[in-house]
Order: structure tokens, then C-alpha cells, then sequence
């Protein structure tokens, strides 16, 4: 979350006393250690008998209280009252932005409480130190140290179960309650009706993800036929996916990195002066047809987009709270996104008859984490020469995919809503109906796990799938940033974004080789 200049000393004691649990849990010190956090609904703090809450307070002498507002409560050696409608403590109260509101004897409602939340560790089975605070895996904690712009983030991650590796993921570019958005994402899943499909969602990240809704789109199609979702967002029936017969980028041919959707990325550097300078890939089709056709891409970002994400973060250091007040009352206006603009996205160009391009489409999707595949659909007409033609930021995509298509009619989906939820392994009928009801919100935090079944319609057809999320995202400020705050480094990102990116590249330059690695390596986990 963002901090406030005047709970910088607070902070350093606080960040001190994590970073003490840390080294306790260290397997080199007082034998193996492991955290374990416990979430409690308010409804089930609420039915506990007396001998119940003795029970949790012995073991739990440390509680914080998420509100349903965005605010805080971390207590220490608290007590619930009788009728179980106030907790009590000492402890200090903490805005949405993460700013020190009172400090002391505090009294919390549990009506309007989202959840409390236990962090214990323990010490070969047994009940050990208890921390207040958000607590950090050791691997999180070294990596995100060592490299505080390289650490993992970017919204919810979802998984197909027995999957290993992220398919999707949501809303990426949501980053403030105003830029709430919907974002759909093709999963490498197709499946027949009737059969169960379980997703799994998983904060991964030091941010609060508040989760509006997460649908399953089914799209039916025939057995020779596939279906994508064109960056209109229309879903059309496709035949199959011509690879190029040839490729030219900067580096020579690319055509291993691009022909299939196969995990094997084309991607570059980004240039050593000036980050938004651009670069092209050439690919030439076999046989183009003319009509109703279409370019496919399979790509994610690079985490180009995501170091000049968090070092803006750091510029604005400790007024990082009011600058996202302001971008929230739209009082940034196009600066705000003005990095985001030069930076650009991946322009499909055909060569519509010989020696003349004209530009067919744009694929803009955020995210460093999950591949995702588009359809920029044009049509082509007879003089076209099957010669294509893709303009991007250097160094900010990596290509898995680029094929050639043609499309035929538009498909509508069946919108599937989960039917059952678990968390962390145990159904959860409150996180069901938080995302069944358009008028509530999930709010998941670091470590959280959510599984979401959804039943497609008992039938014999085969179908592509889709998730469907919406929702918006918090980074929380690392405490490394803020040594960086400078506003006039900020002013320069929103006043002359291209002077920033040159003055940005030297530093990234140093920082990127490595950053895939530190990035995954950070996942935080429970």
C-alpha cells in the first residue's frame, strides 16, 4: 500500500520488526520454521463460543481486521466483547493508502469487518512467534530487496488445475479503483460439454486485489473450427492457423520464436538510449487469401512496462497516496497515461498491394505474465501480397505466436458464473456469492488461493474457452522506493515521457538481463 511522510520513522520500526521474523524463520536459526495465516470470517468470529476465542487469543495474540472501507486494524492482545460485536485492542489504525490514522486503545465493529486475519509461525509443528504484519517469505523477501523493481506483480493470476504455470491474467492494468476494468483471456483449454472445469486464482503479488467478478465464456464451434476473440472483442470461428513461411527482425530470422504457440518467445532488448525506440518484424504468408482474413498474435509484455511502472511508484515515494488520489478525481488528465502512449503496442500492418502498408489493427494487452492470443481481423483485398508487417516498442514484447487466418461468422458465448468456490483448499460460500453479486466485491490478499468451478452446458459439443474477469489492483508500495522519491523526475514522466524513458534506459539496462528470473522467482506463496 502507500505510505505517508509523517509515519517514516513508524515505518522503519515496523518494516525492522518484519524483517526480524524473517531471519527467525531462517532454517539456519532455532531449526525449520514455517508461516502459517489464518483468515476468519467476521460471521464465524461471531458464533464462537467463550473457550473458542480464549483459544484463538492464546495462539493469536496478534490480530488485523480488513475492512470493508479499504481500512486497517493491527491489535495486539485483543478481546471481543460479549454479544461479539466490537474487537478491542492495542494497535494502530491504517487508511486505505496505509497512512496512520490513530494509534492506541482502539475499537473495531465487526459488522464491518471483510475479514480478520492470524499470522503464526511455527517451529517443528508448534506455535511460535506471531507477527502483525504482512508477512514475507524468505524468498520474496531477498529477491524484492535485492531488486525492488523486479519483484512479482501484476494482478490476479489464474491456473487450470494441475497446471503449473499461469494461463491468465486479470485486469492488469487496473491499477487504482477508477481504472476498474473487464479483461478477457483465451485459456489453452478446449473441452466437451458437460465436463467440470476448475479454475484457480491466486494473489501472487504484495498488492490487494478486489475482485468483482470471474465468468467462464464457452464458445461452441465445430471440430475443424476454432474460435478467437478479435480486438473489437467480437469472437469469431477461424479455420486453421497458417504459420509464415518467413520472418526478418533485427537479429535475422525469428521464424522458431513465432510460428507456434509453444512457449518458445521472440523478444529483444530494449535499446540502451532511449526506451521507446521502435523496431519491426517482417513475415511473409504462403498463398494469402483475400477477403474476410485475420492476423493472430500470441504475446505478453516484457517487464519493461513493469520497471517503468514501479519506478514512477518511486518517484512519487511517499506522496505516492496523493498522486493516485488525484489520477482517482481524473485531475492527471492524458498525462497520466502518457508514458503508456509513447510506449505503444504492437501495430499489424499488411502490404496491401506491393510497396503499399496500410495498418490493419493495434494489440494493446498489459501484462508480463501470461500469454494471451488476438485476432486482428481485416479484409484483405485481391492485389494484397501476404506480406505483413508488425511496429513495436523495442525490447517491451514477447511474441509467441504470429499466424495467418481467415474468419468466418461471429460467435456469441455462454457466460458461465462459478458454481462452487474453496479457499485455500475449503469451500467458501461467502467468496461465492461476493462474486455472484454484481453489487459486492472479492478482496484477496497476498498468498490467498482461490479455487472456482463452473459447469459447462450438458451436451455433446466441444468448446473453446475464455475467462472473463473484472476488478481493479493496489500495489503497495515497496519501502526501497521511496529513497528514489523525486518530483521532478515525476513531473518529467508526465510533462516529457520520451525525455524520462532516455534518462530511464542506462539504469534499466543494468537491471535487465536478470529481471525475468528475480521476477518469477519473487511469487509470494503461503
Amino acid at each position: 500500500m502507500f505510505a505517508h511522510a509523517g509515519a517514516w520513522p513508524a515505518r522503519r520500526r515496523r518494516a525492522t520488526a518484519v524483517l526480524s521474523v524473517i531471519l527467525a524463520a531462517s532454517p539456519g536459526c532455532q531449526g525449520l520454521r514455517d508461516v502459517k495465516r489464518a483468515d476468519i470470517p467476521p460471521e464465524q468470529l461471531r458464533s464462537w463460543s467463550d473457550e473458542e476465542t480464549a483459544s484463538t487469543r492464546k495462539e493469536s495474540p496478534f490480530l488485523k481486521a480488513h475492512m470493508r472501507n479499504g481500512d486497517l486494524f493491527v491489535l495486539s492482545e485483543w478481546a471481543a466483547d460479549s454479544a461479539r460485536a466490537y474487537v478491542s485492542g492495542v494497535g494502530t489504525h491504517f487508511d486505505p493508502m496505509r497512512r496512520v490514522i490513530a494509534e492506541g486503545e482502539l475499537r473495531v465493529p465487526v459488522d464491518s469487518v471483510a475479514v480478520f486475519e492470524t499470522n503464526v509461525v511455527t517451529t517443528s509443528n508448534a506455535t511460535g512467534v506471531l507477527t502483525a504484519l504482512a508477512v514475507i517469505t524468505i524468498a520474496v523477501a531477498v529477491y524484492c530487496v535485492a531488486n525492488p523493481k523486479s519483484c512479482f506483480g501484476s494482478c490476479p493470476t489464474f491456473y487450470l488445475a494441475g497446471v503449473d504455470h499461469p494461463v491468465a491474467e486479470g485486469f492488469s492494468a487496473s491499477i487504482a479503483p477508477s481504472l476498474e476494468a473487464t479483461d478477457v483471456d483465451e485459456l489453452p483449454a478446449r473441452m466437451h460439454g458437460g465436463e467440470p472445469v476448475e479454475v484457480v486464482m491466486k494473489n501472487e503479488a504484495l498488492e490487494t486485489h478486489v475482485v468483482r467478478f470471474v465468468n467462464l465464456l464457452a464458445l461452441p464451434h465445430a471440430c475443424d473450427a476454432r474460435v478467437l476473440r478479435a480486438t473489437d472483442g467480437t469472437f469469431y470461428a477461424v479455420d486453421s492457423i497458417a504459420a509464415p513461411v518467413r520472418t526478418v527482425a533485427a537479429e535475422g530470422d525469428c521464424l522458431a520464436g513465432v510460428r507456434a504457440w509453444d512457449g518458445v518467445e521472440r523478444f529483444s532488448r530494449a535499446d540502451s538510449t532511449q526506451l521507446a525506440t521502435s523496431e519491426s518484424i517482417w513475415l511473409a504468408f504462403a498463398g494469402a487469401p483475400s477477403g474476410p482474413c485475420g492476423v493472430v498474435i500470441a504475446c505478453r509484455q516484457t517487464l519493461l512496462s513493469t520497471y517503468l511502472l514501479y519506478q514512477t511508484f518511486a518517484y512519487m515515494g511517499s506522496m505516492a497516496g496523493h498522486w493516485m488520489a488525484e489520477l482517482e478525481r481524473d485531475h492527471l488528465g492524458e498525462a497520466g497515461g502518457a508514458v503508456v502512449d509513447l510506449l505503444g503496442g504492437i501495430v499489424v500492418r499488411i502490404e496491401a498491394s506491393p510497396g503499399v502498408w496500410v495498418t490493419v489493427g493495434e494489440v494493446r494487452e498489459f501484462g508480463p505474465i501470461a500469454v494471451d492470443r488476438h485476432l486482428v481481423r481485416f479484409d484483405a483485398p485481391a492485389s494484397w501480397t501476404g506480406n505483413v508487417r508488425l511496429d513495436m516498442t523495442q525490447g517491451a514484447w514477447r511474441i509467441d505466436q504470429v499466424g495467418l487466418v481467415r474468419v468466418g461468422e461471429s460467435v456469441e458465448p455462454i457466460r458461465l458464473s462459478p458454481v462452487a468456490v474453496a479457499h485455500d483448499g475449503s469451500g467458501d460460500n461467502s467468496a461465492l456469492h461476493a462474486l455472484l453479486d454484481l453489487e459486492r466485491s472479492l478482496t484477496t490478499l497476498p498468498g490467498d488461493t482461490y479455487s472456482l468451478v463452473y459447469s459447462l452446458p450438458d451436451d455433446d459439443r466441444t468448446y473453446d474457452l475464455f475467462l472473463e474477469s473484472r476488478g481493479y489492483y493496489l500495489e503497495w508500495i515497496r519501502e526501497a522506493w521511496l529513497r528514489e522519491e523525486s518530483p521532478s523526475r515525476l513531473a518529467e514522466v508526465f510533462s516529457d515521457p520520451g525525455r524520462a524513458l532516455a534518462r530511464m534506459a542506462p539504469e534499466f539496462k543494468k537491471v535487465e538481463p536478470g529481471m525475468e528470473a528475480v521476477f518469477w522467482s519473487s511469487r509470494y506463496a503461503k
